[in-house]
């Protein structure tokens, strides 16, 4: 399949001006990096891409002063940062540098949505614009397939989803390692980064096993969280806010039964 052109594509390039900053949030593995690579190939102007995996990124930035970041980004027009969220402050970052070099826009995404969004929410109130990445919906894969087309993959796409990389694979036990090594390796390490879970994983195995009952009904999902699960409520809350930035989900309601918490789910839609 050939390259699918993402809608927020041009919406995102729309809002790049000075003194502005465009933030991508979303699900792991959603395509975030290579929106922005696409991004930056179209900009006509002089470029500083960072990653803020990259060591020598975050010793650039570190010295948090106004001389630092004008000697940085010397005739540069757009600073484009991907895993912004391994960045101390990079919301305080951001903001002296937009409000102190007038001619720099500034395009940011993370893997870690959540994070991302926590440092830079106050910080860039007034200063950016968020987007949200989602899978591939329909009417992007619909500019690269027939109506037949479409009608064949409908159940295989309900089943396994559309990331981007799933999308393009043949093979059905593909899908299925893909997806339940994005689990394993992604999913866990984000509820071990939240506060107050690493100190509890006796709980976090209870959240996490077959045990929870996790459901999947009508494209609802239920948890239960066991009363043998001795957690505050806070830091159920907290899970629950990692779902709906790292899993397409958002909480719609939750309410208690007996001795079990239970809470509901909506799938965000893929399409």
């Amino acid at each position: 399949m050939k390259n699918i052109p993402r809608l927020l594509e041009r919406k995102i390039i729309r809002s790049l001006k000075p003194q502005k900053a465009a933030l991508i949030f979303g699900a792991r593995r959603t395509g975030k990096t290579v929106l922005m690579k696409l991004i930056i190939k179209q900009w006509k102007g002089k470029v500083l891409s960072l990653n803020g995996e990259d060591y020598d990124t975050q010793s650039l930035l570190e010295n948090c002063s106004v001389a630092n970041y004008r000697r940085l980004l010397n005739g540069i027009r757009l600073l484009a940062i991907d895993e912004a969220q391994n960045i101390p402050d990079i919301g305080s970052k951001i903001k002296l540098i937009l409000d102190e070099i007038p001619s720099v826009c500034v395009l940011a995404s993370g893997s870690s949505s959540f994070d991302l969004q926590n440092q830079t929410g106050e910080p860039l109130v007034g200063r950016s614009k968020t987007f949200k990445l989602a899978p591939f919906s329909q009417k992007e894969i619909s500019a690269m397939e027939t109506v037949f087309e479409t009608q064949q993959n409908l159940e295989e796409r309900l089943i396994y989803g559309s990331y981007p990389e799933v999308v393009t694979m043949k093979r059905l036990s593909d899908k299925a390692d893909y997806l339940r090594e994005i689990t394993q390796s992604y999913l866990l390490k984000d509820i071990l980064a939240i506060d107050g879970l690493k100190k509890y994983p006796q709980h976090l195995q209870t959240l996490t096993s077959k045990r929870s009952l996790t459901k999947s009904i009508k494209k609802t999902i239920w948890i239960y969280v066991p009363s043998t699960a001795i957690i505050a409520l806070p830091t159920t809350a907290a899970l629950l806010v990692l779902f709906s930035g790292t899993a397409g989900a958002r909480v719609v309601a939750a309410y208690c039964l007996f001795f079990a918490h239970r809470f509901r789910l909506n799938h965000l839609p893929l399409g």
